[in-house]
């Protein structure tokens, strides 16, 4: 009875498992097809809809404007180095000569949104979640 039930056993081991649905290589192009689409909203309209994003820009311009010998509130200004967005503002800072404040900003917004997908899949790879 107990070699029936083991063979049993081993035999129904293969149906418990799930076949694998997709390659690698699908997951990959499924993850850049969810980062494409991510950004979506970034690029679709003139202005991202991000309620606080002329605040934003407006810090940017006011980083740039405070080396400006001309800019007459430069005295009264100071920079916060300690803000949570520095990575963000400097690296629309470094894109504006190239492209405008608007686009420079739909950049970087694009990049991190892009990323999204990309990181919650690494992470998952390695803690094993993915499965």
């Amino acid at each position: 009875m107990s070699a029936a039930l083991s063979a049993l056993a081993e035999s129904s081991k293969g149906m418990l498992e799930r076949p694998p649905t997709t390659t690698a290589r699908g997951h990959l192009v499924l993850l850049l097809v969810a980062s494409a689409l991510a950004t979506l909203p970034v690029w679709i309209p003139t202005y991202p809809p991000m309620v606080d994003l002329p605040q934003h820009a407006a810090q940017v311009a006011l980083l740039e404007n405070l080396g400006n010998p001309d800019f007459r509130f430069a005295s009264l200004l100071q920079v916060n180095w300690f803000t949570p967005y520095l990575l963000g503002y400097l690296l629309i800072y470094s894109l504006v000569p190239l492209v405008g404040i608007v686009l420079a900003s739909k950049i970087v917004i694009a990049v991190a949104l892009a990323a999204l997908p990309l990181a919650t899949a690494l992470v998952m790879s390695e803690t094993g979640t993915d499965k």
